[in-house]
């Protein structure tokens, strides 16, 4: 009988042995890495893979298809449709400032932070030293991916200074409310003005959209905090004619982004 309780007994330290061992406390860690996910799609303005050597911003030859403003108005405020009495950017006898209603866009979609930087080729050119002073626009425009729509919200941007994180959408001049970046000190210069950076967020809006002047507009530069869009930052073209002062022949220049993750 004693034999059997000391057997007992040793069992019972064994167990209270185990016990103090034991964890009372432990950190479980979840971890997922994100890949990162960059889309930039450079597009002619139908949303379509532009030709070799990148898409192409046309002014119209056709009445109504690029809009207008009287040269006494400089660049402040709307354009309208260009109609048969203004004629259009392509006749020899006009004068005044057009917008181009064809644009170039570039779609953006980053969970990482973007920098950009710009350069031209300065005003339209045509190849003889004649030259048309020539601005550029910027409409940022929102798309809503689950219904396949304009998002109402505009387009997303991290660092908004909006308050909610989005631009507001952007569309055509005329037609409606627009987002347009840039800086105010630039708005209805017609001459060359300060090489300035491309800012997005708590902007003002169309009809005060800003004209960048392609002769100073090198070296601008812009810097989006993810998450970015989705959405489409539309590229539109002026132009300041002068009648038969202009000199015939076709007149080119070139707009070039580059992109770089990061501040």
């Amino acid at each position: 009988m004693l034999r059997k309780t000391l057997w007992v007994f040793c069992v019972l330290i064994l167990a209270t042995s185990a016990l103090a061992e034991s964890d009372t406390e432990g950190t479980i860690t979840v971890l997922v890495t994100i890949p990162p996910e960059i889309k930039i799609w450079f597009q002619e303005d139908s949303g379509q893979s532009p030709p070799s050597g990148g898409p192409v911003i046309g002014f119209s030859g056709d009445v109504g298809t690029d809009y207008y403003r009287a040269t006494s108005d400089g660049l402040i405020g709307p354009y309208v449709p260009t109609t048969v009495t203004t004629g259009t950017a392509k006749d020899g006898w006009v004068s005044g400032y057009f917008e181009s209603k064809d644009g170039a866009a570039i779609w953006l979609q980053s969970n990482m932070d973007l920098s950009g930087n710009l350069t031209t080729g300065g005003d339209l050119d045509d190849g003889f030293g004649n030259t048309l002073p020539t601005w550029f626009t910027i409409v940022v425009n929102g798309y809503e991916k689950t219904l396949h729509i304009p998002d109402p919200n505009g387009f997303r941007l991290g660092n908004s200074m909006s308050g909610t994180g989005w631009v507001h959408d952007g569309v055509i001049p005329g037609i409606g409310a627009g987002g347009y970046a840039g800086d105010g000190d630039q708005i209805g210069e017609d001459v060359a003005g300060p090489v300035i950076p491309i800012c997005f967020g708590n902007q003002a809006f169309y009809p005060n959209q800003d004209a960048f002047r392609m002769s100073t507009a090198s070296g601008s530069t812009f810097d989006m905090d993810s998450p970015i869009g989705p959405g489409r930052m539309k590229f539109q073209a002026r132009c300041l004619r002068s009648g038969l002062h202009d000199v015939a022949g076709p007149y080119t220049t070139t707009i070039t982004v580059t992109f770089t993750t990061g501040p």
